[in-house]
């Protein structure tokens, strides 16, 4: 029986030096840095839509979901708007702003993540995002309409009117008995 335990003993020790033995060792990276790679709005963007989101789209998945209470979307009197902040179901690298209601038109508005990153071991100045919402005057010049094709206007109380089937002195009208073509 000894002789059964020392030759097993003997093969699992020639298998390990085969495997590397004690000189086996285990190498862990490190973790990139933690950094904002992408953003709607982009940084000073100007004319951004006022019922829009904000996307953030970080270089690591967000572990710590609490943190994000502290990051802040601040009016141009550095008033905070109220905001509901959630993980993207996609991709957990996403964070997704959404305020409250609309935005003021033609308004400055700053996204602060100070005190995220702070929390997190960042170094950040805070304001990582600012952007400006659209004017009263580029919402007017938005239409439907392509800008080359020319308006009618029809009157409906002008017998002349080219688009009235019951006009009698339409040419292409089959049931004109003046037209000379029957």
């Amino acid at each position: 029986m000894n002789v059964i335990k020392i030759i097993s003993i003997m093969v699992l020790t020639a298998w390990l030096t085969a495997c590397g033995g004690e000189s086996q060792s285990v190498a862990f990276s490190q973790k990139d840095s933690f950094e904002l790679v992408d953003s709607y709005p982009v940084n000073k963007q100007a004319g951004v839509p006022v019922n829009s989101r904000i996307e953030l789209t970080f270089s690591q998945s967000i572990e710590n979901e609490s943190l994000l209470s502290t990051i802040e979307l601040l009016d141009e009197s550095l008033n905070a708007v109220p905001v509901s902040i959630a993980i993207s179901s996609f991709n957990e690298a996403v964070v997704i702003i959404t305020p409250s209601q609309d935005l003021s038109m033609d308004e400055r508005y700053f996204l602060d993540a100070g005190k995220y990153l702070t929390l997190i071991g960042v170094e950040s100045n805070g304001v990582i995002l600012e952007f400006r919402t659209m004017s009263e005057n580029a919402l007017a010049g938005l239409t439907d309409e392509d800008p080359n094709t020319p308006s009618v206007i029809v009157d409906p109380s002008d017998p002349s009117d080219p688009s009235d089937p019951s006009d009698p002195s339409d040419p292409s009208d089959p049931s004109d008995p003046s037209d000379p073509s029957d």
